[in-house]
């Protein structure tokens, strides 16, 4: 799924939920998504680390690829992935 995907996907559940606000399942620290094209529906969705740690943690091929072209191209810090992995299971 890309952005523009999701940006829909919060647009329809909005619509369809009559809210402003989505939580979007799965997610641990949540960040909010809203703009233009959401048309002011706030998603809330997980960060890149732990979304990434978590696919990790699922240990599936399909994961694994993604976490890393995510990595290769520089769009989550290894620091932060460093010190979020102390977190897992606590």
């Amino acid at each position: 799924m890309n952005r523009l995907q999701l940006e829909h996907i919060i647009r329809a559940a909005g619509d369809i939920a009559e809210d402003d606000e989505i939580v979007i399942l799965g997610s641990t620290r949540l960040i909010p998504m809203h703009n233009e094209n959401t048309r002011g529906i706030t998603g809330w969705g997980v960060e890149i680390p732990d979304w990434i740690l978590g696919k990790y943690v699922s240990g599936r091929e399909k994961g694994l690829g993604f976490n890393k072209e995510v990595i290769a191209r520089r769009l989550v810090s290894g620091e932060i992935l460093q010190e979020r992995v102390k977190h897992l299971g606590a």
